[in-house]
């Protein structure tokens, strides 16, 4: 199974600490994972804590994501990846 997770921002937060416990706790049983981050707020710790159990994370950023670059690059890669679910943070 693939997943996909979709948030926000990765700053640290409430959400981003449920993520992470999320991605964890599921890793052993998916065989991809990856989060797409809308906005370019991140904190390095957790990008890396994330990366640590093998999931992508891939940064759009609210520039890219206003001008369109961002959808049609996202929209390319999940067309490539073929996620099986997608979950969102977003509300």
């Amino acid at each position: 199974m693939k997943i996909v997770w979709w948030i926000d921002h990765l700053g640290l937060g409430g959400t981003q600490k449920v993520l992470l416990q999320l991605v964890r706790g599921v890793s052993s049983g998916v065989t991809d994972q990856a989060i797409v981050c809308l906005n370019n707020i991140t904190d390095p710790v957790l990008i890396e804590e994330i990366r640590s159990v093998g999931v992508e994370v891939r940064v759009v950023g609210k520039w890219k994501l206003a001008t369109g670059i961002g959808l049609v690059s996202t929209y390319q890669w999940l067309k490539k990846n073929q996620f099986d679910v997608a979950v969102s943070f977003l509300f």
